[in-house]
């Protein structure tokens, strides 16, 4: 069993989340979302759209996050807000996807501490308040120095915090995991995928290996037709979205264009739908553009990919929900 559990969300780091949230909720028809879901806490430097792809938790627990630094007065934590920075100029100005963290939910919080401490990797935990009363912890950073480390967790921005604070419902955790009641056509039903571009897979993996004890769910596979390796780490809830690692092995591609273009980080993030051409059409009447993509041992039967410029140059792929 992995030390995680699940990944938090696909995010991505905006100037703007509540308009990337409308944006992202019109592109994609995404179900109503609730004022709930948006997080504005008085005096923390960021605001936060929890999105759904799915109204149960249970179901999706893996969300769509719009993340963004805000300017407060006499913040609860003074070195986020800069850390934030820090973090897009890294990234690059124009790269159209970023990430403020790969949010890693675990049970082990407090195991992976004393490890971290004993093996000497930097790390900051977040001070604690009456809006966040929870640990939250970040992997290459520290107190003393909010400029990011890549060594230490392969450049993927590891953030991890514990599944108590998400409030799940108690049926997130069943086996078999929970499906959607009577779904409709073309309905969303949770995100299975988030992909992440690196430039050397077999260091990426060592330094998760050697710092993080987070290791692949089986062999590195070579992805031939899409020019890529990949890697897919291991995570304890299944119906959570998988985390696959990809080097791209050649330009001439869409992932080796997109990294010479971009840089490493954030790629795709893969939605499976009840019914994908039910979701073609649906998307098709709010002028969203959708291609049909080659085959590919990539995923199992057909994928469509969203365009971008109708979601503000985010990538999401569409595949056919399998239970």
């Amino acid at each position: 069993m992995s030390m995680y559990d699940f990944l938090l969300a696909a995010d991505l780091m905006v100037p703007d989340p509540d308009a990337t949230a409308k944006v992202l909720v019109e592109g994609l028809g995404l179900p109503e979302q609730k004022p709930a879901w948006r997080q504005d806490l008085p005096h923390h430097s960021y605001l936060t759209w929890h999105l759904r792809v799915h109204k149960s938790l249970a179901v999706a627990p893996t969300r769509l996050m719009a993340q963004g630094h805000k300017e407060v007065d006499q913040p609860v934590d003074p070195l986020f807000g800069p850390y934030l920075k820090h973090l897009s100029e890294v990234q690059g100005l124009a790269r159209p996807m970023k990430s403020h963290a790969m949010v890693l939910i675990s049970r082990s919080v407090p195991e992976i501490f004393e490890k971290l401490k004993r093996r000497k990797v930097p790390f900051r935990v977040a001070p604690i308040d009456s809006g966040l009363e929870f640990d939250r912890l970040w992997i290459g950073v520290t107190g003393a120095d909010v400029h990011y480390d890549p060594r230490f967790d392969g450049g993927l921005y590891i953030e991890m915090m514990e599944p108590g604070p998400l409030q799940l419902p108690p049926d997130t955790w069943a086996d078999p995991p929970p499906v959607p009641s009577d779904p409709t056509p073309g309905d969303y039903v949770r995100i299975v995928s988030r992909g992440y571009l690196v430039e050397d897979l077999d260091e990426t993996l060592r330094s998760l290996s050697m710092y993080l004890d987070w290791e692949p769910a089986g062999e590195v596979e070579h992805i031939a037709e899409e020019g890529y390796l990949r890697a897919r780490m291991e995570l304890n809830l299944p119906h959570g979205a998988t985390v696959e690692l990809i080097q791209p092995t050649r330009y001439e591609c869409y992932s080796g264009r997109f990294v010479a273009t971009w840089g490493p980080g954030v790629y795709h993030t893969r939605i499976a739908v009840n019914g994908l051409d039910a979701r073609a059409a649906l998307l098709a009447e709010r002028g969203t553009g959708v291609e049909e993509m080659p085959e590919s041992t990539a995923v199992a039967g057909r994928r469509l990919r969203v365009d971008p410029s109708s979601v503000g140059g985010a990538l999401f792929e569409l595949v056919e929900f399998s239970g």
